[in-house]
Order: C-alpha cells, then sequence, then structure tokens
C-alpha cells in the first residue's frame, strides 16, 4: 500500500469521528433523544472526502494497483453502512465498529498489506468494549476507536511506506 492510498482511511477516520462528536454532543449537551439520525453525517464527509481525493489523483496516481475496484466496491458499501445501521439506540454502534472493522480487514488482504488486515481484525473485537460503556458515552467511544483503527493503517503508510508496490512486488517474482 502507497502512502496517498492511506490517506482514505484518515478521510473515513475523521467522518466517523466527527459525526459521533456530533452525536455525543447532541445527546449530553441538548438531550435529544434522536440524536443517532446524525450518523448519517459519515456517509457524507466520507464521501465528499473520498471524491475529492479521487479527483486529484485522477491521471496522477494509480491507487490500490488491481485491487482498485474490489477496494472501491467495498467501500461504497461499508461507508454508507456504517452511517446508516441504525439511528436510536447504542446498539447498532457495535455492528458499525464490526462493519469497519471488516471494511479494514478486507482491504488489507485486497492490497496486501498485513498491518492494515490485523488493524481491521482488532478493530471489530473492539466492539465489545462498547458494551462496558454507558450508553450515553459509547458514541465517543465508537469515535475514538474507529480513528485509531482508521488513522493507524494510514500512519504506518506515510511513515514506513514499502519499498516497492505489490504490483512490482509481482512482477519482480514472476521474472
Amino acid at each position: 500500500m502507497r502512502k496517498l492510498e492511506g490517506v482514505f482511511f484518515l478521510i473515513w477516520g475523521i467522518a466517523t469521528l466527527f459525526a459521533s462528536l456530533v452525536v455525543t454532543l447532541l445527546l449530553l449537551v441538548a438531550k435529544l433523544s434522536y440524536a443517532g439520525v446524525f450518523w448519517v453525517l459519515v456517509p457524507v464527509v466520507g464521501l465528499t472526502g473520498t471524491a475529492l481525493l479521487v479527483r486529484y489523483c485522477r491521471g496522477r496516481h494509480r491507487l490500490f494497483g488491481e485491487a482498485k475496484r474490489a477496494v472501491a466496491a467495498l467501500w461504497m458499501f461499508v461507508g454508507p453502512g456504517i452511517g446508516f445501521v441504525g439511528f436510536d439506540s447504542s446498539s447498532p454502534l457495535v455492528a458499525k465498529l464490526i462493519l469497519l472493522g471488516i471494511g479494514v480487514a478486507v482491504t488489507g488482504r485486497l492490497v496486501n498489506h498485513r498491518i492494515t488486515m490485523i488493524v481491521g481484525i482488532v478493530a471489530a473485537f473492539s466492539s465489545l468494549v462498547l458494551y462496558q460503556l454507558p450508553s450515553l458515552y459509547q458514541p465517543i467511544a465508537f469515535g475514538l476507536i474507529t480513528l485509531v483503527a482508521m488513522s493507524l493503517p494510514w500512519a504506518l503508510v506515510a511513515l514506513c511506506p514499502e519499498s516497492r508496490s505489490s504490483e512490482e512486488q509481482s512482477i519482480a517474482q514472476d521474472a
């Protein structure tokens, strides 16, 4: 995975943290029972950021190599799914975190980046943490877990990029 590809993780992590902060503030300060409706901000912010990044990359960079279509299709389902799974209770947060973990793990597998795959699996299992927290604090915990799960692959790619992409490695192995 290359440096620019990791930015997609950061975009979705920030989108989810932003939505979780909005939901938490509305629950704690405004005492709105329907604050869960604002999880819709995840796909709105995430897809907007993704569209801007793809537009920037068009013609300049080749993203995700041969796995590009599979990764794009995966996140077109996972991203909006995180925003649209359940609005009015805290238990959908567990489903959202599991969905996000699966998305990160599958992306790691598709682009042959083992650390990203492991981070996704850990994120999915960290959904058990949400059961231990009071329901008012679950949205912010969800947002923080998501930010870590999404920014860790980005940081690892940004700080320690692979010397060659997986395409170049497979070409070298074939030769």
